[in-house]
């Protein structure tokens, strides 16, 4: 369920910036930002990085409760992802860094709610997909891409809450 929620936000942010910037080129990747020995995917360069970085799970009125049906809701699994999103372009190309990730903010902010009756395409063992801007401090910030192990670039935190159908 998760690699089908980012791969379908990614299919949606890859059309955006089709429209948007007259390309045909995808320029939005799911990949992890560093290699397990340190070095950078190329798979990455010159693109939008969609990276997951925390998982946990939802909570609703679905989920809270004793009775067998609020049981058996619990296991559709109601969960939050976090997502990074970093703009890696070289460090020569810095303005075209802050093009693509201010192209991000703003489809995300024209488009918090994904649902099934406005998006065929959407994972069918899915209902609905909130998404909310999530403010990192400098401090969060560092801790962030010190975890992941690579070097800053203009990037933004979103929580994606899955509504998992029934």
């Amino acid at each position: 369920m998760i690699n089908e929620v980012l791969e379908f936000i990614a299919v949606e942010l890859n059309n955006y910036f089709k429209a948007t910037f007259q390309i045909t080129e995808d320029k939005v990747v799911v990949s992890n930002l560093v290699n397990s020995d340190g070095s950078v995917p190329i798979s990455i360069n010159d693109k939008t990085v969609m990276c997951l970085v925390n998982i946990d799970q939802g909570s609703n009125t679905a989920n809270v409760g004793f009775s067998k049906t609020a049981q058996a809701d619990k296991q559709s699994l109601n969960m939050n992802l976090e997502v990074l999103f970093a703009a890696y372009f070289s460090p020569s190309n810095y303005v075209e860094s802050l093009k693509f990730i201010s192209t991000t903010l703003s489809f995300f902010q024209s488009n918090t709610i994904f649902q099934k009756a406005n998006y065929p395409n959407m994972p069918k063992s899915i209902d609905k997909l909130e998404l909310e801007l999530i403010n990192l401090s400098p401090e969060d910030t560092n801790y962030v891409w010190n975890t992941l192990g690579a070097k800053y670039m203009p990037s933004l935190m979103y929580k994606i809450k899955i509504t998992a159908a029934n």
